[in-house]
């Protein structure tokens, strides 16, 4: 079967059925119907037998011997056979003729290196495809580890969970606060008072009177003794007295009427 004769001669070259629809635009579909033996996918027979003319002559075939062994195939005559008569006279031309199409034509040979030119090529050219295809992907695979990977490896370490972020605070150099110094107690006897309400007053300062009246609501007084300051209130609770700084608040209930005598220790009830 001549798709046979096609097969092994295209594996012996190692030349694949698309290599074969490359170079000579016949589609693989009919490649494979013509190796196969099953011509009926190919319509009409014009087309099959160009189709195996080319197949036969790309392969560096002798493209008449493949059409006799496809007439043999098909049981048809051959219509280009020459008459027996011719056949049993053989003329030293014939024999010449037979010769050549026995043995490579020098064409053929051409076209065959020219073929196996353009399929290198094209390998070449796919190879160098792919080359450039993985060198993209290379860059792209390069590129996504350098955006997302380097900046994890060279971030500092984060943070352990539930461990304290928070530093104690340097210690600061406490400054000794100077005690307070006391107080000198001041010379002589200073009463202050302030009046929340009307009130009858007599003061003695010494011995001698200092004031002897009513003082209206809001009145302030203070009297400096030697020796002692002697107060009398006709509503003790409406002065708020002090003695030497010493707050002593009032000196007794609304409405009541008492004496005090102040000096510089202390204060002392007056009895008249």
């Amino acid at each position: 079967m001549i798709g046979d004769i096609f097969r092994q001669e295209r594996e012996k070259k190692q030349i694949t059925l698309k290599d074969v629809e490359s170079e000579t635009n016949i589609r693989t579909l009919y490649l494979e119907a013509i190796e196969k033996g099953d011509y009926d996918v190919i319509h009409g027979e014009v087309y099959l037998k160009g189709f195996i003319k080319t197949y036969a002559k790309f392969l560096g075939l002798d493209y008449k011997d493949i059409l006799n062994k496809y007439y043999e195939e098909k049981g048809i005559a051959n219509p280009t056979t020459e008459t027996s008569s011719e056949k049993q006279q053989p003329t030293s031309e014939n024999t010449a003729s037979d010769l050549a199409t026995d043995l490579p034509s020098e064409r053929n040979k051409k076209e065959d290196n020219s073929f196996h030119q353009r399929v290198e090529d094209n390998r070449g050219k796919r190879n160098l495809v792919n080359i450039v295809f993985a060198v993209i992907i290379a860059v792209i695979v390069i590129g996504c580890i350098a955006y997302f990977i380097v900046p994890l490896v060279t971030s500092p370490a984060a943070p352990a969970k539930n461990v304290s972020q928070t530093q104690a605070p340097a210690p600061t150099e406490q400054q000794a606060t100077p005690a307070a110094a006391p107080q000198p107690v001041p010379d002589g006897v200073h009463v202050e008072a302030t009046f929340n309400d009307k009130c009858w007053v007599e003061v003695k300062v010494d011995g001698k009177t200092a004031l002897e009246q009513t003082v209206d609501k809001g009145a302030n007084f203070k009297w400096d003794g030697q020796q002692e300051v002697q107060l009398v209130l006709g509503n003790a609770g409406a002065a708020k007295v002090v003695l030497n700084g010493k707050d002593l608040g009032s000196l007794g209930t609304n409405g009541a009427v008492v004496t005090k005598k102040f000096t510089k220790d202390k204060v002392e009830d007056v009895k008249k």
